[in-house]
């Protein structure tokens, strides 16, 4: 997902894609750039298993 649909993205959908995704925010759970940060660093962990098949 690119940054810029992460911004068009409400708070309450950020949490969401990222529990969907599994991932594991870490810092201040009521900031944005926590919640796009954690979904950014989620989809590149699953980028190289979609580019093996």
């Amino acid at each position: 997902m690119m940054m810029n649909q992460l911004e068009q993205k409400t708070f309450k959908e950020l949490k969401t894609i990222a529990h969907q995704l599994n991932a594991k925010p870490t810092g201040s759970l009521k900031q944005r750039q926590t919640w796009e940060a954690a979904i950014i660093n989620q989809a590149q962990k699953m980028e190289p298993l979609r580019s093996t098949r």
